[in-house]
């Protein structure tokens, strides 16, 4: 995988009480159960919409500056969003002597507030040629969303009813009743992806 997390925050999305309230639960004989789940459906959702809701440091592992994978007119997409700031973005590449560097912030620039984010060339700057290798560039970055909405949440909590109900695999009109309610839920929040 080219994005994934390298960090996470451990704050719950959806609380345990919230979870069980939504589901007519009073025990807490299923409490490891549900709060497993509730981390499962967060990451299902945070991966269907492209968005966290939960603060994440993330690494993207580009080819070059010009991996049609997540450069898309010179601009760097990376996989989720939002990006959280300027400051929690870092770009190392091996340059074509084979060394490795870090490109100085004022090379390149963060859209925080676009959806989906994106990292572009400073103005009167380039991106640097690499090394020719897989793995030349390198970008960490930070992300979360300012807060989350309630239909996210009623899409966790719809996930983890589902899985608490049934903890086999399941036929498919209930994954299909399942899969239509969570793209009711879900599509607004979803962001465009490139690659």
């Amino acid at each position: 995988m080219a994005d994934y997390a390298v960090s996470s925050s451990s704050g719950a999305v959806v609380a345990l009480r919230e979870c069980k309230r939504h589901l007519n639960i009073s025990t807490t004989e299923d409490d490891q159960f549900l709060t497993d789940s509730i981390d499962a459906a967060t990451r299902y959702v945070e991966e269907f919409t492209g968005k966290c809701y939960r603060h994440q440091q993330r690494r993207l592992v580009l080819n070059s500056f010009e991996d049609d994978r997540y450069v898309m007119g010179r601009r760097i997409y990376p996989q989720r969003t939002p990006i959280t700031a300027t400051s929690d973005v870092s770009i190392i590449y091996v340059d074509t002597n084979g060394t490795t560097q870090t490109l100085p912030t004022s090379d390149y620039q963060v859209s925080v507030n676009d959806h989906p984010g994106n990292i572009s060339e400073a103005y009167s700057a380039t991106w640097p040629n690499t090394y020719s290798q897989d793995n030349a560039v390198t970008v960490t970055y930070s992300v979360k969303a300012s807060s989350t909405p309630p239909t996210v949440k009623h899409a966790i909590n719809m996930l983890v009813g589902h899985w608490y109900n049934h903890r086999e695999a399941t036929a498919d009109k209930v994954t299909h009743d399942v899969s239509y309610g969570l793209n009711a839920l879900l599509g607004p929040e979803m962001v465009e992806r490139y690659g």
